[in-house]
């Protein structure tokens, strides 16, 4: 009896942490395994993009403003980002406790209302908007995120209003907070996905690392759309954000692997299946770079770049014969600028699409 009310409190309590306002639904989130043969598949030629002064190192994300790549890479740099364009190498923001500096950052850089760059700094709770002057960005506008109740472990500029994801406080209820642009919160809205509790180890702590470890929360240009996908468990979600500031609606979740729990080496990452390295969002499309390999298999990040439409329908896909990391997309003139691994050493790329 004792062991049966042990699960029965473990079920409640999950139904309490993931429930909302709105009923959450009592439908699993799909596995929807990708079936390459119902899609175009093309392997893309690459050609090296050289930057004599910028090493690559990790690059976490990319972005493409005003023709010009600009690369969050923190590792064996002081400076968290680096434009490549036709003047040359620019480095900006700079590691340290400064006003202009930064601690601490997610895999989630964004682009604002008027082409500011952004990002969110856990360590500080505080988005930083980089405004582009004379070729050089300098701090155009701060953010502060003390208003909310919780841990605030995402914000990603959306138009006038910014998402947050978290834990704890106001996001034990809700999913995302809608906060305007002077920190204070709008609203609140959105389920947590329903998975099937059977697919991990510990459900409670299992869910948390699919949503906040290694996630990606990216927005369409014209800022009517979202997509969040996660690298634990390759679960991917599409929102319609025009009904912002009161609610967002999603359009299609789905797991494009399930978990498989008992066949992993590590407790770490004990039953993932790898899923998305990076996303990249445009208007039209979004373009994930896929992994779908286990920790057995010693991946070494993804070799398959899939394109959704808005709906979540698999449009195409692309092949690259090395594992890359990050993306950015320049869908006017279809190019792809990627970072990848190749013989031990990282490296930046472009590659013309169909």
């Amino acid at each position: 009896m004792k062991i049966i009310s042990k699960i029965s409190l473990l079920f409640l309590g999950m139904t309490a942490f993931f429930s909302c306002a709105e009923s959450p639904s009592t439908d699993y989130v799909p596995v929807v395994p990708v079936d390459f043969s119902e899609v175009d598949t093309d392997t893309l030629s690459l050609r090296e993009l050289i930057c004599e002064d910028y090493l690559a190192s990790y690059p976490e994300a990319m972005l493409y403003v005003d023709d010009e790549l600009i690369v969050q890479d923190r590792r064996g740099s002081r400076f968290l980002f680096h434009k490549i364009g036709k003047d040359g190498l620019e480095e900006f923001v700079q590691l340290g406790n400064g006003p202009e500096d930064y601690l601490d950052t997610n895999l989630n850089p964004f682009i604002g209302e008027n082409g500011e760059i952004g990002f969110y700094d856990p360590a500080k709770r505080k988005v930083s908007l980089l405004k582009n002057n004379g070729g050089i960005y300098k701090t155009h506008k701060r953010l502060m995120m003390n208003n909310i109740d919780g841990q605030v472990r995402e914000a990603v500029g959306c138009g006038d209003f910014y998402l947050a994801t978290g834990q704890q406080g106001d996001f034990l209820n809700y999913r995302f907070l809608i906060v305007d642009s002077i920190g204070n919160i709008v609203s609140k809205c959105g389920n947590y996905p329903y998975i099937e509790p059977s697919f991990f180890s510990n459900p409670t702590e299992d869910i948390k690392k699919m949503l906040y470890s290694a996630s990606f929360l990216r927005v369409s240009p014209n800022k009517q759309k979202a997509v969040f996908a996660s690298y634990n468990g390759a679960l991917i979600q599409f929102f319609d954000l025009t009904f912002l500031p009161d609610s967002l609606k999603e359009v299609r979740s789905f797991q494009l692997a399930r978990p498989i729990k008992h066949s992993q080496i590590s407790a770490t990452h004990a039953g993932w299946v790898y899923g998305f390295e990076d996303l990249y969002a445009t208007d039209n499309y979004v373009y994930a770079i896929y992994n779908g390999q286990t920790a057995n298999e010693n991946p070494e990040f993804g070799h398959s770049i899939l394109v959704f439409d808005w709906s979540g329908n698999l449009k195409e896909t692309y092949f690259v014969d090395m594992g890359i990391r990050s993306l950015a997309v320049d869908e006017s003139n279809n190019v792809l600028y990627l970072a990848g691994y190749d013989e031990g050493e990282m490296k930046l790329y472009v590659a013309s699409m169909k």
